[in-house]
C-alpha cells in the first residue's frame, strides 16, 4: 500500500490478516517506509499513516506501538521481520520486546529513538530504504556493491549501512544523525528473494 491507500485502518487490517493467517512454519514481514512519531515525552511511539496529523497525535492516522504489540502477541509465525524506515523507528520495538513471542521478531530500524530519518525529496525516496534495496540488495556497479537478492539479510544490512553512510555524506545532509540498527539478532539464516522472505 502507498499514499492514500495506506490509512491506519488499512494497515492494521492487512497486518491482522497476515498474522492470523500465518502458521508455525511461516516467515512474515511488515515493512514501513514513511513518517514516525514520538509523543508523551518519549513514552509512546507511532507509525504515521496517510491521514495522520502530526499536530494532533490523538486523532486517527497513528498506528502506535501498543496497538502493534496487541496484534503481534497473537503471532505464531516462525519468524517476523520488521523494517521501519521512519523517525524514532527503534521506539516501535519497546512494546514488542515485552511479548512472550518476541524471540521470533527481528527489527531493522532506520533510526534510534530521537533520531530523524532522511529522504531525497527530489527523487521521492527514503535514503535508508534506497540503500538497503538498491545499493545492496540489487547491487549497483557505480558504487561498487555486488548485491544479491539471495544474500543473507545480515549481510545485506551491513552492506546497506556502508552505502548509506556514503550516500548521506555525499548529499551533505546537515545534522544527519540517522543510525540504522538491528534490534535482536534473529535475522541470521534468512534472505529476501523474488518469492519473498525465505530461509536459506
Amino acid at each position: 500500500m502507498k499514499n492514500n491507500a495506506a490509512t491506519e485502518s488499512a494497515i492494521k487490517t492487512k497486518l491482522n490478516t497476515m498474522v492470523s493467517g500465518a502458521d508455525g512454519g511461516d516467515i512474515i514481514a511488515f515493512i514501513f517506509s514513511g513518517h514516525g512519531y514520538k509523543y508523551d515525552e518519549g513514552e509512546s511511539y507511532a507509525l504515521s499513516a496517510y491521514e495522520a496529523d502530526p499536530g494532533n497525535p490523538d486523532n486517527e492516522g497513528f498506528f502506535n506501538d501498543t496497538e502493534l504489540a496487541t496484534i503481534m502477541e497473537n503471532s505464531i509465525a516462525e519468524r517476523v521481520f520488521f523494517f521501519f524506515d521512519c523517525c524514532n523507528a527503534s521506539g516501535m520495538y519497546n512494546e514488542l520486546e515485552l511479548l512472550n513471542n518476541s524471540d521470533t521478531f527481528f527489527l531493522a530500524a532506520a533510526t534510534r529513538d530521537d533520531e530523524t530519518s532522511w529522504w531525497d525529496v527530489d527523487k521521492e525516496f527514503r535514503c535508508w530504504t534506497q540503500c538497503f534495496l538498491h545499493y545492496s540488495w540489487n547491487g549497483n556497479s557505480e558504487r561498487g556493491s555486488s548485491g544479491s537478492i539471495t544474500a543473507d539479510f545480515i549481510d545485506i544490512f551491513d552492506d546497506a549501512l556502508f552505502w548509506y553512510n556514503y550516500y548521506v555524506g555525499s548529499v551533505n545532509y546537515y545534522n544527519a544523525n540517522q543510525t540504522p540498527t538491528k534490534l535482536s539478532d534473529y535475522g541470521n539464516g534468512f534472505c529476501l528473494s523474488i518469492e519473498g522472505i525465505t530461509p536459506q
